[in-house]
């Protein structure tokens, strides 16, 4: 998806010229037709705003929930916390993991976008891309945390994981609605205030940063006390 993007917007460009001119109101709910007037805001509106923000979620999603909840279902917790370490590190190190999982996934397919720019005419704002997926990533570190608590209280990884599906439709709604959107989490991880606004989302960030923390202080806390 992320090499693709860069290489359809010359065609999806023309199809959009194609259509007379009254009927592209019909359009603007699906895909604002003016982002295609910058190419910047096109690979921003089809990346973070849309492509990376739901396929990351359901890769977080997926990694998250066997976390914990993979090695109680399987029955290897048991002999995991044989092992002479402790489980504060045992937690933390999966969470280590499911991090690294994501952050190199985002980080990657990033990557390989930008580099496929560079084989097309145009030029993209990649410096600020950039900074706008560490924000996307934010988001997704949010959702890990979410998934391995419930991944931690509950022992099936599929119900893990239908509990954090919840919540996100939950959180789609909210952002839905004028008055509810700053509740939404996928509003944040848009980063559509820095990138369309140019205003960094710093007490947003400390808000995720905090969310992780308190998910996971929790999740280590129900562990450390669980019977396995």
């Amino acid at each position: 998806m992320a090499v693709m993007l860069p290489l359809v917007y010359d065609i999806m460009k023309d199809i959009v010229g194609m259509i007379p001119g009254e009927q592209l109101d019909k359009y603007q709910s699906l895909m604002p037709v003016n982002i295609f007037n910058n190419f910047s805001i096109y690979t921003w509106s089809q990346w973070n705003a849309k492509n990376l923000t739901q396929i990351g979620t359901i890769i977080t999603i997926l990694v998250g929930m066997n976390l914990i909840a993979g090695e109680i279902n399987s029955q290897t917790a048991s002999f995991l916390l044989t092992r002479p370490i402790s489980r504060r590190t045992v937690f933390f190190s999966k969470a280590l993991a499911g991090a690294l999982i994501i952050i190199l996934s985002v980080a990657v397919s990033t990557l390989a976008m930008i580099i496929t720019v560079q084989f097309t005419p145009h030029s993209l704002e990649a410096g600020r891309l950039t900074v706008a997926t560490i924000i996307t990533t934010a988001g997704f570190l949010v959702l890990l945390a979410l998934t391995m608590f419930f991944s931690t209280i509950i022992d099936e990884p599929v119900k893990a994981g239908g509990l954090t599906v919840l919540v996100v439709i939950i959180m789609s709604v909210f952002g839905i609605f004028r008055q509810t959107r700053p509740l939404s989490l996928f509003n944040h991880m848009y980063a559509a205030q820095y990138f369309l606004g140019g205003v960094f989302p710093l007490r947003p960030l400390v808000v995720m940063g905090l969310m992780v923390i308190a998910l996971l202080g929790a999740g280590i806390y129900i562990f450390e006390r669980k019977e396995v």
